[in-house]
């Protein structure tokens, strides 16, 4: 039987560094604020209430990420967070919140953007009959994969566990794009199907 340092001596296996000839580290580029094209890859939605000026309301937040789909090689597939869009819910007999229904025009355009049709219907408003906007209530695969041009810019600073102030840049809102290819990306629900046991 051979002796290992024998066996590790015949290998054809070779190795070698040479100080100095590490890779260049790529330097970041910060992006600057402006419209880019990409895909919604990362989908959430959360209920939230609060009060302002002794009224009471309640909304649905939709949070999402645009992954950049563009020429430039420094910024593909570069991946930021939204700010969230409210979706400003409608009470319901024995509810204490309020409407907002004029609160709802970011979430309108925000379902149109992603290709969402929302119905016109007619309904009865402070006893008045009027042509409204249905407002879709957005499930996970509406809207992952959606082709977008999301508006980026800075939002809130804060300080990081270091001490230094960041202010990120985020996708403040969306808009269409009409020449981009919807993704198929399975949703968490399919992700968990999939898994064999």
């Amino acid at each position: 039987m051979e002796d290992m340092n024998e066996v590790f001596n015949s290998s054809t296996e070779s190795s070698v560094y040479i100080e100095g000839n590490e890779e260049p580290k790529k330097k970041f580029i910060p992006i600057e604020p402006g419209e880019y094209t990409g895909h919604i890859t990362e989908y959430s939605s959360r209920i939230v209430e609060w009060t302002k000026d002794e009224e009471s309301f309640k909304a649905r937040v939709h949070n999402y990420k645009v992954e950049l789909k563009v020429a430039d090689e420094e910024f593909n597939g570069r991946i930021f967070r939204s700010s969230g869009i409210f979706q400003f819910l409608e009470p319901q007999k024995g509810d204490t919140f309020v409407s907002n229904k004029g609160g709802n025009k970011s979430y309108l355009r925000f379902c149109e953007d992603i290709g969402v049709e929302c119905e016109e219907v007619e309904r009865e408003v402070d006893g008045e009959k009027l042509k409204v906007k249905q407002l879709p209530n957005l499930t996970e695969k509406d809207v992952l994969g959606a082709p977008v041009i999301g508006v980026l810019n800075f939002g809130k600073s804060y300080k990081d566990k270091n001490g230094f102030t960041k202010k990120p840049m985020q996708v403040k809102f969306i808009k269409k794009w009409a020449d981009g290819e919807r993704l198929d990306i399975k949703t968490a629900k399919e992700i968990e199907d999939d898994i064999p046991f």
